[in-house]
């Protein structure tokens, strides 16, 4: 009888053995769709067998079934709750669905279990931050560093932890020493995002001019350095650094959106329409399509710039800002009046005139602006050749115009002068 149980207790083991190396044979083999076949069918027969839950869930996992593994997992862990292979897996399939909370649980019994494991800990130090629990995660990463300092990822957890808790010396302080060493594009634009705008922003702007010294071919560097530039409103230099990193091969829409944007605020219109066209997101971004007609009509003036500020007036509803796309589109409509009367086509000449007209009197009507009063006299007086309205907006320009000393102020009671001269003499 004894014998009886010994022979059986042998075939029991050995059965398991020879299971776990057909397991470990397809394993190695990569072929995961008959692992995970073979583990369904003996889990079907014994669903406490932890080996074959265990390359059942390995099978899932590698094969992207993240509910099936991770499902399998949990069951491991139910059968062995200190079986880490198990508590590894469930953390990290909860940490893919960014289920923190839940992963909190299993990186805690995985520290209780084997602590010391710097990957747990750099776990935990990130749990903890998606927690907001960012003094917590700063102790992790801190322990982390310990063991293994020269570690860029948990230097740039700990920066983003000390962010949050708006010690932003601290954070940027980290973010300029990873960049310095690294300079790779991840820290390089935490960097200078987290510096524009900061008093770190000199600082930061030295040190990419020093880094593109040392790696003169890096398109990076200069194209933060113009993101920094911009943010000071150094719109020219800006577009100089943005070009810079184009001629190294950056075209990318980053690089065309603000270099766009920096043209446009330093007055280089054609540069301004030609980036800022090219974006494939203009129609859904106002501020960018204002930019880019508002640059089409200061360099074309014509039929296409005029319709595309119509689109532009149609997507904005704060009256200052629809005011001045009007008289935009009054001075593009008067440009394009103009080109016509030169060519003799006194008729479309007429057309264009009476559209800016109408422009002008709904931009005064929208916001008033005294500004306007001048672009109406100044309709009246050199295009349409009316020059008792021409002499009725030069006053109102002038008499609600402060600065005298200004060259319109001047050029207005000039005009007035002459235009009441002009009359004069008209009656005589």
């Amino acid at each position: 009888m004894r014998a009886f149980i010994i022979i059986l207790l042998f075939i029991s083991v050995s059965s398991f053995s020879q299971n776990e190396k057909l397991y470990d044979s397809l394993l190695a083999e990569f072929n995961y769709t008959e692992l995970l076949d073979t583990t369904l069918k003996k889990v079907a027969q014994d669903s406490n067998d932890v080996i074959a839950l265990t390359y059942l869930a390995t099978a899932a996992e590698k094969q992207y079934l993240e509910n099936i593994a991770l499902d399998t997992w949990q069951k491991v862990v139910a059968l062995d709750s200190n079986n880490y292979k198990a508590l590894s897996g469930c953390k990290r399939l909860l940490l893919k669905k960014d289920k923190y909370k839940a992963a909190l649980l299993y990186a805690d019994r995985m520290n209780d279990l084997k602590p010391g494991q710097i990957r747990n800990y750099r776990d935990l130090a990130r749990i903890k931050y998606k927690l907001k629990q960012y003094e917590q995660s700063i102790q992790w990463c801190d322990t982390s560093l310990m063991m293994y300092s020269p570690n860029p990822m948990i230097s740039d957890l700990k920066a983003h932890n000390l962010l949050a808790l708006n010690d932003t010396i601290a954070a940027l302080k980290i973010w300029c020493d990873l960049t310095t060493k690294h300079y790779t594009e991840q820290y390089a634009r935490q960097l200078t995002f987290n510096a524009a705008g900061h008093q770190w922003n000199d600082t930061v702007q030295d040190l990419m001019s020093e880094l593109a010294v040392i790696d003169s071919l890096n398109p990076y560097l200069p194209k933060m350095h113009g993101y920094l530039l911009f943010r000071k409103k150094e719109y020219a230099e800006a577009v100089i650094m943005f070009r810079k990193s184009m001629e190294l091969g950056d075209s990318t829409a980053f690089n065309r959106r603000f270099m766009g944007m920096s043209a446009f605020n330093s007055g280089d219109y054609s540069s301004a329409y030609e980036l800022l066209g090219s974006l494939k997101d203009l129609e859904q971004n106002n501020s960018l399509y204002y930019m880019m007609s508002i640059s089409h009509a200061r360099v074309y003036a014509d039929t296409t710039s005029h319709r595309l500020l119509v689109n532009t007036y149609q997507k904005f509803f704060d009256p200052p800002f629809v005011a001045g796309i009007l008289s935009e589109i009054s001075e593009t409509t008067k440009s394009i009046g103009d080109k016509y009367d030169r060519r003799g086509k006194d008729e479309l000449a007429e057309d264009y005139f009476q559209m800016s007209e109408k422009a002008l009197y709904k931009a005064r009507k929208i916001h008033y602006s005294n500004k306007n009063n001048l672009r109406l006299a100044m309709l009246y007086d050199i295009y349409t050749k009316d020059l008792k309205k021409a002499l009725k907006y030069y006053k109102r320009f002038a008499e609600n115009h402060s600065d005298t000393a200004s060259p319109n102020f001047k050029f207005s009671k000039n005009r007035i002068i002459r235009i009441k001269e002009e009359l004069h003499f008209k009656v005589d």
